[in-house]
């Protein structure tokens, strides 16, 4: 039982993000979509089918990815970084990316490494990191701290 393996709280978690806005396994239209991002669920691992998964996955449930002690998410190329903007700002399709429930159920620091891709063969691609702050309380008006990340070039990894 894959469940009985894991410790009751996971060290580090690193997560990659889709296109689409999946990650984790959770994608858009996954026949336990919601379970898995049910942020009072007790499970920790469910089984997932989707149309964009190419075949039947295994996923950590929200409630263990929000509680892991450190959280990372890499992502690679332009398209993932507006992706990822859209799913911190909630505006448009974002608010419905999976990832976003990952963004909004944080409770620690989310640290992000975006990986540029080079444009031809033989140039080196670069990466920068980005940290996220779990969600706060809003005050009418107030940007949120995620707001503000992004409008800050994230500092070169080296």
């Amino acid at each position: 039982d894959v469940a009985a393996a894991l410790p009751a709280t996971l060290d580090v978690a690193v997560l990659g993000m889709g296109g689409d806005g999946h990650t984790a396994s959770f994608f858009p239209g996954g026949d336990r979509l919601a379970d898995a991002m049910d942020p009072a669920t007790t499970a920790t691992v469910l089984p997932m089918r989707a149309p964009g998964a190419g075949e039947p996955r295994i996923t950590l449930t929200l409630p263990v990815l929000r509680d892991a002690g450190r959280l990372y998410l890499h992502i690679e190329g332009g398209e993932k970084r507006q992706v990822l903007q859209q799913a911190l700002s909630g505006q448009g399709a974002g608010a419905g990316y999976p990832v976003r429930a990952v963004l909004q159920a944080l409770r620690a620091p989310l640290q992000v490494y975006l990986t540029q891709l080079p444009p031809r063969a033989g140039v080196e691609a670069k990466t920068a990191s980005l940290l996220i702050m779990p969600p706060c309380p809003r005050r009418s008006g107030a940007r949120s701290r995620q707001d503000r990340a992004l409008r800050h070039p994230p500092a070169p990894v080296s």
